[in-house]
């Protein structure tokens, strides 16, 4: 059985489109519909069984709400780790 974990363990994005989410009032059905998601994923991330979501879906979510995804600013000294 899948678990949510402690929202304060969440990166900035996955504050945000949350934040964005429960700000809107509207059920996740209508919100999934609207935003082109299905309904199961913004479920299970809204509810913190999944952690993280899809660049793809982000991306829908944040055209729904006339938000941007940014490159991230590194600290000076930190170098980005390529896999």
């Amino acid at each position: 059985m899948s678990k949510a974990k402690p929202k304060s363990d969440c990166s900035p994005i996955t504050e945000q489109l949350r934040g964005m989410i429960a700000s809107s009032g509207m059920p996740l059905n209508a919100l999934a519909v609207a935003a082109g998601v299905p309904q199961p994923v913004l479920h299970r991330f809204v509810s913190g069984v999944r952690e993280n979501i899809r660049l793809d879906t982000a991306g829908k979510l944040c055209q729904f709400f006339g938000a941007r995804l940014t490159a991230p600013r590194w600290p000076k000294g930190r170098k980005e780790t390529k896999t």
